[in-house]
């Protein structure tokens, strides 16, 4: 069997990205994925279209992938507050440009009950004792930006896979949590 977890980073509500999104779950009908999504970026009304498919997780990625670095708990609250208010997101945020978490953001997610996620499992080394799962990825991770994901599209043969998951599905798989593609830190 052939699992696949995509994931694309810095989604904005961008042409290339919804046309992924419609031809891949064409060419299979399992498609599932995981958008990290640059929130002041998007078109609202598109983002609640989006929010209804169940084969979409629509994940936290910042307000303008910049400013969240040094955003303190006041500023944190204030982002969730926003994004929790359009009841498309999942409880998942991966921190942008692959910073270390700031401690405000850190806290303000952790007490909203969050995962998160992260390609690099030193930058959440400050968040020790937290017991915070986080998701470092494995090898059925597709991993894509939009600049990136016509050429993703081509090179993966995404009819041969039989299985997709959400990152969030990964908190709760087994062979995830043995072989320590999820940890809590």
């Amino acid at each position: 069997m052939n699992a696949c977890v995509f994931e694309l980073d810095d989604f904005q509500t961008d042409d290339i990205s919804l046309y992924a999104l419609t031809e891949l779950r064409r060419r299979n009908p399992k498609f599932k994925a995981t958008y990290y999504t640059v929130l002041g970026n998007c078109d609202m009304a598109v983002l609640r279209d989006l929010g209804g498919l169940d084969w979409l997780e629509l994940a936290l990625h910042g307000l303008d992938h910049g400013a969240e670095r040094f955003w303190g708990y006041e500023e944190a609250v204030s982002y969730l507050d926003y994004a929790e208010s359009f009841g498309v997101f999942s409880k998942l945020f991966k921190m942008p440009w692959f910073d270390e978490m700031p401690d405000g953001l850190a806290r303000a997610l952790i007490e909203r009950g969050y995962r998160l996620a992260t390609r690099r499992r030193h930058l959440v080394d400050n968040l020790r004792g937290s017991e915070v799962p986080v998701w470092l990825g494995c090898q059925w991770t597709v991993y894509a930006h939009p600049p990136t994901l016509p050429k993703r599209m081509l090179e993966v043969e995404w009819e041969a896979f039989d299985r997709f998951y959400t990152v969030s599905q990964m908190f709760e798989h087994k062979e995830a949590l043995d072989k320590q593609w999820v940890i809590h830190v």
